[in-house]
């Protein structure tokens, strides 16, 4: 998806290639990925994740226990869509961050939505997570 896009017109998400995990049977995920962060696992569900900084206060359906405090508690949204033919597209965006965000050391402008495949590198602020799909 080109900078300035949100990949979101047109009803959803539209294939771009790459990063896909299929879904077996009647609507039965397979696995719609999951960010590791200093060894720990933490699962993505279908929809919307928002992901940011782990504190008692955050609203970040994915709260990563990080003491950068320059990782928002709202980061980024991390979107798992369901294409159609039943495969799974996982895509990141930023949020309500005031820091930066980069995706394999590649800033993420404002209003850009790009697309992870298995082992992309995410880094909020100093703080880097690895999306995993397979």
């Amino acid at each position: 998806i080109l900078p300035g896009q949100t990949g979101v017109q047109g009803g959803g998400p539209q294939p771009q290639g790459g990063g896909e995990t299929i879904v077996e049977g009647m609507g039965v995920v397979s696995d719609p990925g999951r960010l590791v962060f200093n060894g720990q696992s933490f699962p993505l569900s279908v929809g919307d994740n928002i992901v940011g900084r782990a504190s008692y206060d955050s609203p970040a359906t994915v709260q990563i226990p990080t003491p950068d405090i320059y990782c928002s508690r709202q980061q980024v949204i991390v979107t798992v869509a369901r294409m159609p033919g039943g495969a799974l597209r996982t895509f990141v965006r930023p949020y309500m961050a005031k820091n930066r965000t980069y995706v394999n050391n590649q800033l993420l402008q404002a209003g850009e939505m790009v697309v992870l495949n298995d082992g992309d590198r995410l880094r909020m602020a100093d703080t880097v997570v690895e999306f995993r799909n397979k």
